[in-house]
């Protein structure tokens, strides 16, 4: 099924002499499915520069939502979630790799989980568009 919806919807970019390697484009229904399947999620390593200091990567919250750990670089806004069994925090290459066979090595006991689950709904759209509203309310 995503084979095809890949030839199908996006047969052009399988063409595209810039594009190489082995890439997937799925529909967001079919994200969650694919997360599950993995052990760990691992933000790409980013440097760490004012622009990158700044953001804060929505993906977190797609991997906590699997229920699965993350590893990530320190990122301000990653950071508040450093949390054995939920977030690990890497400072250079090689703690990075030492950081993902930590999290492969951790238990996915219930308790943890669903703090990783937790984090993910706090920061769902649906209640951050309960805040906003609630401070346009609040304004009002």
């Amino acid at each position: 099924m995503v084979k095809s919806t890949i030839q199908n919807d996006y047969g052009c970019l399988l063409k595209m002499s810039n594009l190489f390697g082995d890439f997937w484009i799925v529909s967001s229904n079919f994200l969650g499915f694919m997360l599950e399947l993995f052990s760990i999620n691992c933000i790409t390593p980013v440097k760490l520069n004012v622009l990158n200091e700044s953001t804060n990567p929505i993906k977190l919250y797609e991997y906590l939502g699997a229920g699965i750990p993350v590893v990530s670089t320190n990122l301000p806004e990653v950071s508040h979630y450093r949390e054995d069994g939920v977030v690990y925090i890497a400072n250079n290459p090689e703690d990075f790799a030492n950081k993902i066979l930590e999290a492969l090595s951790i238990s996915s006991a219930p308790a943890i989980v669903n703090r990783r689950l937790s984090i993910a709904s706090d920061n769902s759209w649906s209640k951050r568009a309960e805040e906003v509203l609630s401070l346009i309310m609040r304004t009002s």
